[in-house]
């Protein structure tokens, strides 16, 4: 079963939804189909962060063109 957490961690899920997958199900698919299904909602500050670092790369994209 450590496998299929790693596994799930390296898909992106987090540690805490590979981990409720696991209790619910008994392989990899159906843990990978139990996370796309039970998402947990992006907390605002983690999707304000990802925002920032995608404006801050964007005119080093645009340099390299």
């Amino acid at each position: 079963m450590v496998l299929i957490d790693l596994q799930l961690i390296d898909m992106g899920f987090s540690r805490e939804q590979a981990m409720e997958a696991l209790v619910h199900t008994n392989s990899l698919e159906q843990a990978t189909e139990y996370c796309l299904t039970h998402q947990q909602p992006v907390p605002a500050a983690a999707s304000a962060q990802v925002h920032c670092i995608s404006c801050a790369l964007f005119p080093l994209v645009q340099d390299i063109n």
